[in-house]
């Protein structure tokens, strides 16, 4: 399937298609429909690699083919954080432009200072991925400790906005989980373990 759908979606097709002896290949789709047949086009296809790699050549001409994973929901799930990703950071910029806005400070000033802050996030991409894979978690700009009463500040600063406080509860939850097991000294990186139901102590 080339289309962007749920991770559920993909595995009962994939089973559907198993059932019938043909192998299944699906793909998400990070564009819009003009893009297609353009490099400008991000195709991302999961599923059965033999089938990927028969009918790449094909595949390509619809813009640059990438397989992400045999799982026949690989797809579905790398798309869908693509997409989070984004809704994540443009959610962020416009509940701080809100807030900003609310206390009578110039959002246009804001905005120059804010477009610094986030280049920090983008340029340290590779770096933060590495740790997640590594599981090594430096304390960074600042440790889990130091993290801590500035959520619960945030969470304060933020309580009635129109689009939520983007989680922080839950992130306060897990680095204070993670401070009282004595990991107050690592970086917040360290809070995805704990979110993924991960062991709280450290590995090794």
């Amino acid at each position: 399937m080339l289309c962007t759908g749920t991770a559920a979606d993909a595995r009962r097709t994939a089973e559907r298609v198993r059932r019938l002896g043909a192998e299944y290949l699906d793909a998400g789709v990070q564009a819009s429909p003009e893009m297609i047949g353009t490099s400008a086009a991000t195709l991302l296809y999961g599923g059965s690699a033999e089938a990927f790699r028969r009918h790449r050549p094909v595949l390509e001409l619809l813009s640059t083919a990438s397989f992400v994973g045999t799982a026949p929901e690989a797809a579905a799930v790398c798309d869908l954080a693509l997409f989070g990703l984004w809704y994540d950071a443009q959610l962020g910029l416009l509940r701080a432009l809100e807030t900003v806005a609310g206390a009578g400070i110039d959002v246009s000033a804001f905005a120059a200072t804010a477009t610094t802050r986030l280049g920090h996030v983008v340029g340290s991409v590779h770096d933060t991925a590495s740790e997640v894979l590594e599981r090594s978690y430096p304390a960074g700009p600042a440790s889990l400790a130091e993290h801590l009463p500035l959520l619960h500040q945030l969470i304060d600063l933020r309580a009635g906005s129109a689009i939520g406080d983007g989680g922080l509860a839950s992130v306060l939850e897990n680095v204070a989980a993670l401070v009282a097991d004595g990991r107050g000294g690592e970086g917040l990186t360290a809070a995805v373990g704990v979110a993924a139901g991960r062991p709280v102590t450290p590995p090794g």
